[in-house]
């Protein structure tokens, strides 16, 4: 019997959202749910928008990637504009997910629908 490395042979999974923690919503604790089982077996990253509180801190058995965003005062959600976070994308190409999964359809959601199309996920 051979040993190999656990994380070289792990099923790599991207959530893309345009809302997270501290923020509660239904969506958010599915993604968190789907997020906190999977990650026992399987490499997991959660791609979502920074937090209004820029002290707000939380471990989660994941990797939590945040990307910039822009404040909407007239709601309580935020615009999240991913396509101009470097550090998020580089992320993304370098983590190179072999499932995408998408639970928002706006601009976090639209650089996952993206990225998968490019490679053919």
């Amino acid at each position: 019997m051979t040993t190999q490395n656990s994380n070289q042979n792990k099923l790599k999974i991207a959530f893309f959202i345009d809302g997270f923690f501290p923020m509660i919503d239904g969506v958010i604790m599915v993604v968190n749910n789907y997020a906190s089982l999977l990650s026992k077996d399987c490499e997991v990253a959660v791609y979502c928008p920074k937090p209004n509180d820029k002290n707000y801190s939380e471990t989660f058995p994941y990797e939590l990637i945040r990307c910039r965003k822009l404040k909407l005062y007239f709601i309580d959600y935020d615009l999240p504009v991913p396509a101009r976070d470097k550090k998020f994308t580089k992320h993304l190409n370098d983590f190179a997910p072999d499932i995408v999964h998408i639970h928002s359809p706006f601009s976090v959601g639209k650089v996952g629908v993206k990225y998968a199309k490019k490679h053919h996920i």
